[in-house]
């Protein structure tokens, strides 16, 4: 990892995404975390870049996680692995996909009619 992929992780917002993933609530995770932690400085501490070691080593601890987690998560590279057009530009016609949606539905239409037809004749058949 170069040190310009280093510099565009935010701590701050890995912390956020971590206790988020806990289901945690700022001010539940300054609880777990006891005196001095607020709400408030948990608050104000997802939205810094860089967070000190003591800091990222007590939090790691809290959420079960390595302090490398932290330090070196970036949302951007595992969404990028997700979806491969991941910062292409993406081009959504409206009308292009209202389209298709007819089309789909007159065909799911056009089964069930003959579904019911089908059923129709057998029933006079064996009427």
């Amino acid at each position: 990892m170069t040190t310009e992929n280093v510099k565009q992780i935010h701590q701050g917002r890995n912390i956020k995404r971590f206790r988020e993933l806990r289901g945690l609530k700022q001010d539940a995770l300054a609880v777990m975390l006891g005196i001095p932690w607020t709400q408030k400085r948990i608050s104000l501490l997802e939205s810094k870049e860089e967070i000190d070691e003591d800091t990222i080593d007590q939090l790691a601890g809290v959420l079960n996680i390595s302090n490398q987690a932290i330090k070196t998560f970036d949302e951007n590279g595992i969404i990028a692995l997700a979806d491969p057009t991941h910062g292409e530009p993406r081009h959504f016609d409206p009308m292009k996909r209202l389209i298709e949606l007819y089309e789909e539905n007159k065909i799911l239409y056009e089964r069930l009619l003959a579904s019911e037809q089908e059923k129709i004749a057998l029933l006079k058949r064996m009427g």
